[in-house]
């Protein structure tokens, strides 16, 4: 297939928006592509540096030969599989376009649910000072939105932090911050879950991996092939994780705080026993756009102290 590539590259003379647009069509229409003229103008869009309607206004418009080349060699990487996000190296996350790379997942629409849950818990909170923590911040597309739309929609000061034990994924985190202008707002450092860890936070989330070590090969090629395993694969059962957080959670969390976390499919019942005791008790769980229970949160109530 990509012989023919380059034979289509050397065939077309005329180099217009509407003869390679139509071109990259007809060959994502091969690996039914959902929707195949979208993506291409898409593609087109990000080669041109042009929006989708000029894309579809000016369809005779010549293009040049280098940028023919790329948008075609992007073509045959869609062809292939490669997310138009991978492509891209960006991904929209709660209506913000984030910095990825291959060491970072691919922020999913459901995880938007815990930025809502975030700011609910944040607005409920009686002080004004609060601090949060996320284990596992990839891109750092949760914690950046949560201080972005707790800016806009509470009155409350946030101290966050945000760690991975993945230093090409701190890199992209803070990218991010810089392109949300966030250098004060947010701290981002190396810690494998809480080994670096020496504060208290009042809620700490988390979207730690949680697939079954056997269904990663099962998975669709876009997420088992450009999603890093590390963020996806949860062990045995896909629990180990959740796991080696409640170890040590409590010690981390003010009283009365929160422990939000992002959960497989038929997992409440069990990560709810791994967490759930005397002191850091069940508060809620929160379904998907599927109605399939996403996740669950904790509050910690020691008896011994007072609120």
């Amino acid at each position: 297939m990509q012989n023919d590539f380059l034979q289509l590259n050397n065939n077309i003379k005329t180099f217009v928006i509407k003869n390679l647009l139509s071109l990259g069509v007809s060959i994502l229409k091969k690996k039914n592509i959902v929707k195949p003229e979208h993506e291409a103008r898409l593609l087109m869009s990000k080669e041109l540096d042009r929006n989708e309607l000029f894309i579809t206004l000016n369809g005779d418009c010549k293009v040049s030969k280098d940028k023919k080349i790329i948008f075609l060699k992007n073509i045959y990487k869609r062809y292939c599989g490669k997310p138009i996000s991978r492509i891209f190296g960006k991904r929209e996350f709660y209506s913000r376009e984030f910095y990825i790379n291959k060491f970072t997942l691919d922020p999913r629409p459901e995880s938007e649910f815990l930025v809502d849950i975030a700011i609910k818990l944040i607005k409920g909170i009686k002080k004004n000072n609060i601090s949060i923590l996320d284990l596992g911040t990839g891109s750092g597309c949760l914690i950046i939105s949560i201080i972005l739309e707790a800016q806009k929609k509470s009155n409350k000061t946030l101290s966050a932090t945000g760690v991975d034990i993945c230093e090409k994924s701190l890199e992209i985190a803070k990218k991010n911050k810089k392109k949300f202008y966030l250098e004060n707002n947010v701290n981002f450092y190396k810690s494998n879950w809480f080994s670096k860890i020496k504060n208290k936070f009042d809620i700490i989330i988390s979207n730690p991996p949680y697939i079954k070590s056997e269904d990663i090969e099962g998975l669709q090629d876009q997420v088992k092939i450009y999603d890093p395993r590390l963020g996806l694969d949860g062990g045995l059962n896909g629990l180990e994780c959740y796991l080696m957080i409640q170890r040590d959670v409590e010690k981390y969390l003010n009283n009365f705080g929160f422990l939000c976390l992002e959960i497989g499919d038929d997992q409440n019942e069990d990560v709810n026993k791994i967490f759930n005791n005397d002191r850091l008790r069940f508060y809620n769980n929160y379904t998907d756009y599927s109605n399939i229970i996403r996740n669950i949160v904790f509050q910690l109530r020691k008896k011994d102290l007072k609120k």
